[in-house]
């Protein structure tokens, strides 16, 4: 099975280290670091299922800091 991932905001590396500390010990999950930048959804704009699964990834990395992706 893949590992799931565990997608932690850029700006919050504080949360970052602690998930790597907390969920890669043999739960199979990788953390990585979301570097994207300049490419985010514009709200309003009509948007397919698998964009507006990707704003809701954009609203958990700017309201929690990171986002669990299956």
């Amino acid at each position: 099975m893949p590992p799931r991932l565990c997608i932690v905001s850029v700006y919050r590396p504080d949360v970052f280290q602690e998930a790597v500390n907390a969920l890669s010990l043999g739960q199979n999950i990788e953390v990585i670091v979301d570097r994207r930048i300049g490419d985010r959804p514009v709200p309003g704009r009509d948007e397919s299922a698998s964009e507006r699964r990707r704003y809701d990834i954009e609203e958990e990395l700017r309201m929690v800091g990171y986002a669990f992706v299956d």
